[in-house]
């Protein structure tokens, strides 16, 4: 029997702007978007080929790159000096099926007491130390990660001795934590890999979370779980960001190189592991390029529209002084009034209305201004 077509949706009445799909988490540049026809956020979509093309849920290009140099990395340091860890990458880590730390991770935000110890005061700590203006999306974050009920790691290592299935998702309660987690920030998904993230793979039983930013040098947080069942966060050195980070679970030193990825350090050849250092350096050295030449767009594009502003306020201006000079003769000095309009926001500029009403009411054209005449 064949299998029945897949049919579109009901086409939306408005579809996302190019612009919101592009800033989703899962936006892929390669993938043929139709938002005039499907609709996507960042949990949903009405696309039925969107999950059978076999979109990666990388949130950029940037991110994408890095991802695949610290594999690539990874796999080759694993070949040269086997540490019985296995390597999976890009796979929901899937826990809905088993509620307690979904449950604990709930109990973070409204009652801390609910949590046995020692889990109860690792997670004051680490939530006392959530900044204020972060809790909004903090929240946002907690309640998606809940509801979806799995979380997708850049990068997570196993035991070698773990069975895992070769496709499809690695599901806690049956191969058990990954003893490490990679994740590299971006703007959409900062503050879940920052202040979510901790706790959930904390309370799953993960042994080490790695952040990395591919935007600024060194490794930002290495959360590692200590004798006493503790979550403890070794934070960059100021003073020295990129300084090498130890891996229990590697067995060696890591370091978050600009150009190379996330590397560690092989102790026989006395050397970092690159796993490919033409095409991988290239590719990293485009993309860093390629993102600072957005940001230099996007700051020139900012400009652009601040002088188109200072030009369109500049105008409304001169109409202004030329009504005030037509209505009042020489009684006012026209760079008084000018100096009086940009002193304060255009939204507060008087009305043609305005003038006309000072005028027969006795009134300067501003408060303040002095007769010349």
């Amino acid at each position: 029997m064949s299998q029945p077509a897949l049919v579109a949706p009901p086409r939306p009445e408005s579809g996302p702007d190019p612009q919101e799909i592009r800033e989703l988490w899962h936006y892929h540049a390669s993938y043929p978007y139709t938002p005039d026809i499907y609709q996507y956020s960042d949990w949903h979509t009405t696309d039925p080929y969107y999950q059978q093309d076999g979109v990666k849920l990388i949130t950029s290009e940037i991110h994408s790159r890095y991802a695949r140099l610290t594999v690539c990395n990874l796999q080759v340091y694993q070949d040269q000096n086997p540490t019985a860890v296995a390597l999976q990458c890009h796979q929901e880590l899937t826990v809905g099926h088993l509620q307690e730390p979904l449950q604990h991770l709930q109990a973070c935000l409204y009652d801390v007491s609910l949590l046995p110890e020692p889990a109860r005061t690792t997670v004051e700590q680490v939530v006392r130390a959530i900044p204020d203006e972060a809790w909004p999306h903090v929240i946002q974050a907690f309640a998606k990660v809940t509801a979806r009920r799995a979380v997708t790691p850049d990068v997570m290592l196993y035991a070698a001795a773990i069975p895992l299935p070769v496709t499809g998702d690695v599901s806690w309660p049956e191969s058990g934590p990954p003893l490490m987690v990679i994740e590299f920030l971006s703007r959409s998904t900062a503050e879940k890999d920052l202040y979510v993230n901790p706790l959930l793979y904390y309370l799953i039983g993960v042994e080490e979370y790695w952040i990395c930013d591919p935007l600024t040098p060194g490794i930002l947080h290495v959360w590692t779980r200590t004798a006493d069942g503790g979550w403890l966060d070794e934070m960059a050195d100021e003073t020295d960001p990129e300084a090498p980070r130890y891996s229990r679970v590697l067995r060696t030193w890591v370091r978050m190189d600009a150009t190379a990825g996330f590397q560690c350090y092989d102790a026989h050849a006395q050397a970092w592991v690159d796993g490919d250092p033409v095409k991988a350096k290239a590719e990293a050295r485009a993309v860093r390029e390629e993102a600072q030449v957005a940001r230099e767009e996007a700051q020139a594009a900012r400009e652009e529209a601040q002088a188109a502003r200072e030009e369109v306020q500049e105008r409304e201006i001169a109409v202004l002084a030329n009504l005030v000079m037509a209505l009042y003769g020489e009684a006012y000095a026209r760079s008084d009034f000018v100096q009086g309009l940009r002193q304060r926001p255009q939204a507060d500029f008087p009305t043609p209305q305005d003038i006309l009403r000072r005028l027969d009411d006795g009134l300067p054209p501003l408060e303040g201004m002095t007769r010349i005449t």
